[in-house]
């Protein structure tokens, strides 16, 4: 309300010199050129001036403070975010140089945990290694043994095979019907001396 009352006043104050200069000049056309002319035109324009020069005076006085505090407030608040900014970089860039300082000793860290960890995983292997050899030398023992022994049996069987086929053979040639005649009595006493009752 106080904003519309500030400018119909400005607007009378403005529009009424040029009226009552409309009204002079228009009421004496005869006049206008024997009168010196530059006198109330003079007048006018600096009373013209002086109301303007009043109302923006009031204007700037009455919202000159709020516009150039507000103005003020919004430089602040960028200057301190700027700020705020140009801190938040400053600890960027000092937490990036703090990380470029020690990534020497960083990569050298992790260049002794990656040889550790080979040197762990190394060993387990070794040792995982020598475990599948030692289990493989200990099937290949017991399978040789086993081996072994079959062949001594087979080799057992053989032999008694042979012994029995040569002792055969050697009965075959050298015995004559008398030998064979004592060797059936023979196994026919001992048949009958393992009988029940056979020694009475």
């Amino acid at each position: 309300m106080k904003k519309r009352v500030i400018g119909i006043a400005l607007f009378a104050a403005l529009s009424l010199p040029f009226s009552v200069y409309a009204q002079e000049s228009g009421s004496k056309p005869g006049a206008a050129s024997t009168e010196n002319s530059s006198g109330p035109n003079l007048g006018l324009m600096w009373f013209n001036f002086a109301v303007v020069a009043a109302g923006l005076g009031y204007l700037i006085a009455k919202k000159g403070p709020a516009f150039f505090n507000a103005r003020t407030a919004a430089i602040q608040k960028a200057i301190k975010d700027a700020t705020g900014l140009k801190m938040d970089a400053d600890f960027r860039s000092a937490e990036i140089d703090r990380k470029m300082a020690t990534l020497g000793a960083e990569v050298s860290r992790l260049r002794a945990d990656a040889g550790a960890e080979m040197q762990a995983e190394q060993q387990r292997l070794a040792q995982e290694t020598a475990q599948s050899l030692a289990r493989i030398e200990q099937h290949v023992i017991q399978e040789l043994a086993a081996l072994e022994h079959d062949a001594r049996l087979g080799l057992r069987r053989h032999i008694a095979d042979l012994a029995v086929s040569m002792a055969s053979s050697r009965l075959r040639d050298h015995l004559t019907p008398s030998d064979h005649d004592i060797l059936v009595t023979r196994f026919a006493g001992q048949v009958s001396a393992h009988q029940p009752g056979g020694g009475n």
